[in-house]
């Protein structure tokens, strides 16, 4: 693979030269108000304080049950800050470089799980992907999380396959990082554990030393911050309070599979914040098993919402914006799925590459349902959908180098 990145660096660099041109020429065009969701309020509320040195202390924002938020991101802006001032472009410009980098795992997945040709495409795809490009722009997780999702598989597979210590740590560590900047991904160590032990089958010492060694360092990694929590909450808070409003916001009368959170019932106020999570869990728990009817039909919609082919917001519903959707995410949809079936005739190895996209369905078919979401797994995705468009429109042979 390192052989073939050295024959290809110069190819790469272009590729990422025309990401990196297209991204800062996007988000210069953009004002600082420019398409603002609640959640970035609270990022940049969380990354003044810590300049101030109060911590990771947040306010009630647009988003009144939301109490806390994964550390990475906002400690990602504040350190931006810090060095460049507090001007939001200069995170979009940082999000920029990073999202071009992200390339650089994509291209090593692609090159060990299917080949050359299938690496450089879904290189090139990303690059000018307009969604990529559009996430660039925002005061959101999104980007960094995907960084540190392709990065952490990327260094997994290359360590757990050779057999090299060194990468299955930087994997675990990246991988640790990626749960403390979004903590939807929390359960997915579990997948990648039993991963582990079923790609070493053959030789159990290796199995249950590399599966020690991947569970001890996203443990160690999210240990800081599970003891900062409980100093806080006096409870065991692994990432963050929230999932049992946002499990509510998904599962109850008025859920469409969106958001709705200004149509959450108020607790009582004297309520801690973690025993108003536990409540409006509680709820979504009570609902779900009360209404199994409405809940199948949620989860129908919230899976519609998350691969949806338009957008799921009226505001982003204009033809230009549908028409980008179409010509750019639905031919990389169909040939993804020409890509599984055909690849999963020949090898399981993409399964690899499945499992955070079969992960992330899944969850959001119980939480919400957007495209925001699908949008840190599609990089994997496309290297799949790269495949299949190779195979499909230009039959060409399938040489596998992992």
């Amino acid at each position: 693979m390192f052989e073939n990145l050295r024959k290809d660096n110069k190819i790469l660099f272009l590729i990422a030269g025309l990401g990196l041109i297209i991204r800062v020429f996007y988000v210069l065009t953009l004002t600082p108000d420019t398409i603002v969701f609640p959640d970035s309020f609270q990022y940049e509320e969380i990354a003044k304080n810590l300049l101030k040195g109060e911590g990771f202390s947040i306010g009630t924002g647009s988003y009144p049950y939301q109490h806390n938020r994964a550390p990475v991101y906002p400690a990602f802006i504040a350190f931006i800050y810090l060095f460049f001032g507090t001007d939001v472009v200069w995170i979009k410009i940082a999000q920029s470089l990073l999202n071009v980098l992200t390339i650089l795992p994509i291209y090593g997945l692609g090159m060990m799980i299917f080949d050359r040709r299938v690496a450089l495409t879904a290189s090139f795809i990303m690059a000018i992907d307009p969604f990529f490009i559009f996430f660039t722009g925002l005061i959101l997780s999104e980007i960094l999380f995907m960084a540190f999702l392709s990065s952490s598989l990327f260094f997994l597979y290359v360590g757990v396959k050779n057999n090299k210590y060194l990468f299955l740590s930087i994997g675990s560590f990246m991988m640790g990082a990626a749960i403390l900047t979004r903590a939807s991904l929390l359960i997915f160590p579990l997948f990648i554990a039993v991963w582990i032990m079923l790609e070493k089958r053959d030789d159990i010492k290796r199995a249950l030393s590399s599966c020690f060694l991947f569970v001890i360092i996203v443990f160690f990694t999210l240990l800081p911050w599970v003891i900062r929590n409980y100093s806080v909450y006096h409870a065991l808070v692994p990432v963050t309070i929230g999932g049992g409003v946002t499990l509510y916001e998904s599962n109850n009368p008025l859920a469409d599979g969106g958001p709705g959170y200004d149509r959450l019932p108020d607790l009582d106020t004297s309520l801690s914040p973690l025993e108003r999570d536990n409540s409006y869990k509680a709820m979504a728990i009570r609902f779900i098993s009360e209404n199994p009817g409405k809940f199948i039909r949620l989860v129908v919609a919230k899976l519609k919402r998350f691969w949806n082919i338009i957008p799921n917001h009226e505001e982003y519903r204009s033809v230009k914006h549908i028409l980008i959707s179409l010509l750019s995410y639905v031919p990389i949809l169909v040939f993804g799925i020409i890509g599984i079936i055909l690849s999963l005739t020949r090898d399981k190895k993409v399964l690899f590459l499945l499992l955070p996209v079969i992960y992330y369905t899944g969850l959001h078919t119980i939480f919400l349902g957007s495209v925001r979401y699908r949008v840190p797994i599609m990089p994997l995705f496309m290297i799949i959908s790269a495949y299949g468009f190779l195979r499909a429109v230009y039959f060409i042979p399938f040489k596998r180098n992992g």
